[in-house]
């Protein structure tokens, strides 16, 4: 999806590996946002340190903290995911020792991998993606979200399948004969459906 519309593409430290958030797990000491101390200290000072009430407040850091996008990058398995020699002003994610870019560079499957397809493809199509006119198909189906670019004669229509299950290809449609899928986040691609959390991208001429 952000490939594929238009605007700025931009990656943020450690989403071409998939790094994740900041376990639950993590105590509130962890979190060194400026903001997010202020605001757990206004929820303990107001709640009289009520358990409950800062389990909560953590809970919400968990999910809105900003801290997630300063843990530092992952780049091997060394001590300190081998972002420094000395210790890093943040904790390190617990899980840097298999999600990192040594571990992810030789893998042709990898997320970082995925992320390489994904911006050479941008690259190769740069004014359908970027000026081409999006279009949606399905405006009204809360699971997927299917739409085209246009500009010129070349078209690229995108699927996207944001649930757990199957969802029908609605490529099986006008687009069906003509449509070349160049890219597809699936090992094993359905004509008839799209995979769990698949995403897939075909070119076709805008006369199709």
């Amino acid at each position: 999806m952000l490939c594929t519309l238009s605007g700025t593409l931009f990656l943020y430290q450690g989403q071409e590996i998939g790094m994740t958030n900041v376990p639950i797990s993590w105590p509130i000491s962890e979190y060194k946002d400026v903001s997010s101390q202020n605001w757990y200290n206004a929820v303990k000072r107001t709640k009289n340190g009520c358990p409950r009430a800062l389990e909560c407040a953590k809970a919400v850091l968990q999910y809105l903290g900003r801290d997630h996008a300063r843990l530092p990058m992952q780049w091997d398995a060394s001590p300190n995911a081998g972002f420094s020699a000395a210790e890093p002003w943040m904790r390190v994610h617990d899980d840097y020792p298999a999600v990192n870019v040594a571990a992810q560079e030789q893998d042709r499957e990898s997320v970082l991998a995925f992320w390489k397809t994904m911006v050479r493809l941008r690259k190769a199509h740069g004014e359908l993606f970027i000026h081409g006119e999006f279009r949606t198909l399905d405006a009204e189906n809360p699971d997927t979200f299917v739409y085209t670019k246009t500009y010129g004669t070349k078209k690229a229509v995108v699927l996207l399948n944001f649930t757990e299950e199957l969802q029908p290809n609605l490529m099986l449609g006008e687009h069906d004969s003509a449509g070349v899928i160049v890219v597809g986040s699936s090992r094993e691609v359905s004509r008839l459906n799209l995979a769990p959390f698949e995403g897939r991208v075909y070119i076709l001429s805008a006369e199709c």
